[in-house]
């Protein structure tokens, strides 16, 4: 199965992103710099947080307005600039 897979990528997905060469330059190989790394591991403790903040609040639109400024938070720091 995994060989299956294998082949179909390099089939379907474009050569430079088969590349996983760090670079902090390049729209898609800068999704694995340190940097990037560090930021989407800092992202997923401060979401578990959250999950479990939001399972003590009974209101649903204090709920989803945390969930949208969350979201913009995590786009924010992800975000190239």
């Amino acid at each position: 199965m995994k060989f299956i897979f294998q082949w179909l990528c390099t089939k379907l997905l474009p050569s430079w992103m088969r590349n996983k060469t760090p670079d902090a330059k390049h729209f898609y190989r800068r999704l694995f710099t340190d940097t990037y790394q560090n930021k989407k591991q800092r992202l997923a403790i401060y979401w578990l947080i959250l999950g479990g903040f939001l399972t003590q609040i009974n209101s649903l639109p204090a709920i989803v307005c945390l969930l949208l400024i969350a979201t913009f938070a995590t786009f924010a720091i992800l975000d190239e600039g």
